[in-house]
């Protein structure tokens, strides 16, 4: 209408041309001399304009949360009552906040010219279902999921992809106080690794892990030794694992440990080799890896 009315295609009688003036001098549509602001032409343009709003309204969201703090997730507008007195203020971030995507709304982020709201504290509290998934250490979003007010107007959040602008490299990092920043890598010992397929393959298929209020699952997280001890009982593992398979004599065996050594990330410790004497003495006999060493030793003493 206010398009219409700019471009010249609305006329009203002269009382209400003047109060039409006047409010969209009041808007900055008009300057004082009643002519188009810049913001005046853009609205003859477009037929958009940001405007204040007064209503009231049902706002939903996270109070004192250990990963959003004080953040709203969504609102809608209620019937306004002329009973209705503001008892109190709710103080909220300015910045970060949702509006949660619907089967009849689309999602957008927004933020606030203030940090306090003025409001009535509604006492009940919903839950509504909250993933974080991660690509790698590149990107990550956020899908929530659940419904939202009460029996008499419940809300249904679409679960859909929302982009998240966390730092994951930093994220890592305090999930994963243990996280090796330099090779992108878990470092474990040895001893704490239960699947012996994950310590072949410097992974952990699933890794399930606590923090916070949150239940963190990874799938194929790189692992690494802890320390060199660590690494150093992670080769030995790795060469017994070979041993049991075949018979070594002492130039094979010493061209298998070089080659462990500089699988990675065992490489990262720069191990030295292994003496086939020593490390014979080390095996228990009750061992298969111990008889595919010692047996070739014992038919040809000079190898």
């Amino acid at each position: 209408d206010i398009q219409e009315y700019l471009n010249g295609k609305k006329r009203f009688e002269q009382l209400i041309e003047n109060r039409i003036k006047d409010y969209l001098k009041n808007i900055g549509v008009f300057d004082e001399k009643y002519q188009l602001t810049r913001l005046g032409n853009t609205v003859k343009e477009t037929a958009k304009m940001f405007v204040y709003e007064e209503g009231k309204y049902q706002i939903f969201y996270t109070q004192d949360d250990s990963f959003f703090d004080n953040r709203i997730l969504y609102f809608r507008r209620l019937q306004p009552n002329a009973i209705d007195k503001i008892h109190q203020y709710i103080f909220i971030e300015r910045e970060g906040h949702f509006f949660l995507p619907t089967y009849e709304n689309k999602y957008i982020n927004f933020n606030l010219d203030t940090d306090k709201i003025c409001a009535n504290i509604d006492e009940n509290k919903y839950q509504i279902h909250f993933s974080w998934i991660w690509e790698n250490l590149e990107k990550s979003y956020y899908v929530f999921n659940g419904e939202i007010g009460n029996k008499d107007r419940k809300t249904k959040i679409k679960a859909e992809p929302i982009p998240s602008d966390k730092n994951l490299q930093e994220m890592i990092t305090k999930i994963l106080p243990e996280w090796d920043v330099t090779h992108n890598r878990y470092k474990i010992r040895f001893n704490d690794i239960q699947d012996d397929d994950s310590k072949k393959i410097f992974e952990h298929k699933t890794f399930d892990h606590k923090w916070f209020d949150f239940e963190v699952k990874f799938q194929n997280l790189p692992i690494m030794p802890y320390d060199e001890q660590n690494a150093i009982e992670w080769r030995n593992f790795l060469l017994d694992e070979e041993l049991i398979l075949s018979y070594y004599s002492s130039h094979d065996f010493e061209k298998k440990v070089t080659e462990i050594n500089e699988k990675y990330p065992l490489s990262i410790f720069h191990l030295s080799t292994i003496e086939l004497q020593e490390y014979v003495k080390k095996l228990e006999k009750i061992k298969q890896a111990y008889w595919h060493l010692q047996a070739p030793i014992d038919l040809n003493p000079k190898l």
